[in-house]
């Protein structure tokens, strides 16, 4: 029991990146090594993200029992606002909004043409951040690395891109500096340098396996390669995970499409 209450604390440490590089890589070794410490290490993140979950979900009650609260005047009543401003406003939005939908309409007359379905957009959502989730506190107050998650979960790539490339040189090439740097070069269409350390994860990761193989085959896909897309998706229906269903129902629409 002492063994697991140290391994627990240890486990927690590496969830919130507080444990040095030679112990972030001496941990990762060790989950590839045993398998009873990736079990519980397992356990320990599924219990600290339902835990998480629990906590933003009675911010939003109470946010709602607050709201309940107040008197009709008091929800009715509506800020001070310069009437010509909020029309300079409305008019902006409006603008963005007929942009917007010129782009969507022409996405779609697009793929109408050739006459294929973009699955890769029906299916592509970036991975969370699972390793620094945002808290409401001020980016200088954060570390380097809390800061690179920070701008990948407000889908500030560019700078993602500059902290994760230097966290990785650091971090001797950590599977999830590796895994989060590759869904960047992803997000921002770099589909070549994102297969490049997908590629190299695979032969080592035991963390983001099914994971990796998820938005690799995605990034094949939308490079053209269905091929290459279909390998991948079909290694990860062999085994029982949480891709495992919408891998089969990809893979059953990319062989009609062939």
């Amino acid at each position: 029991m002492k063994n697991e209450n140290v391994h627990i604390e240890l486990i927690e440490k590496y969830l919130e990146g507080q444990i040095s590089k030679k112990d972030k890589k001496n941990f990762e070794d060790r989950l590839r090594s045993d398998s009873a410490f990736k079990s519980l290490f397992e356990d320990v993140r599924g219990l600290i993200k339902g835990i998480r979950y629990a906590a933003h979900n009675n911010l939003l009650y109470k946010l709602k029992e607050t709201e309940k609260s107040l008197s009709p005047v008091q929800r009715l009543q509506k800020p001070k606002t310069v009437r010509f401003k909020r029309f300079k406003y409305a008019v902006a939005v409006a603008a963005t909004i007929v942009l917007l939908l010129g782009s969507i309409f022409a996405i779609i007359i697009s793929r109408s043409q050739t006459g294929k379905e973009d699955y890769f957009m029906k299916y592509y959502a970036p991975y969370p951040n699972i390793i620094h989730p945002v808290q409401r506190a001020e980016e200088t107050q954060m570390t380097r690395e809390e800061l690179a998650y920070y701008y990948y979960e407000s889908e500030q790539y560019d700078k993602a891109l500059e902290l994760f490339l230097e966290l990785q040189e650091e971090t001797d090439n950590s599977e999830s500096t590796r895994f989060y740097l590759a869904n960047i070069y992803m997000a921002m269409g770099n589909y070549d340098d994102a297969i490049e350390n997908f590629t190299i994860l695979l032969n080592d990761s035991v963390l983001f396996e099914n994971q990796t193989r998820w938005y690799l085959g995605l990034c094949y896909l939308e490079d053209g390669d269905l091929e290459a897309a279909g390998e991948q998706l079909e290694a990860i229906t062999e085994t029982e995970n949480s891709y495992k269903d919408k891998a089969e129902e990809l893979l059953n629409k990319i062989k009609k499409q062939k």
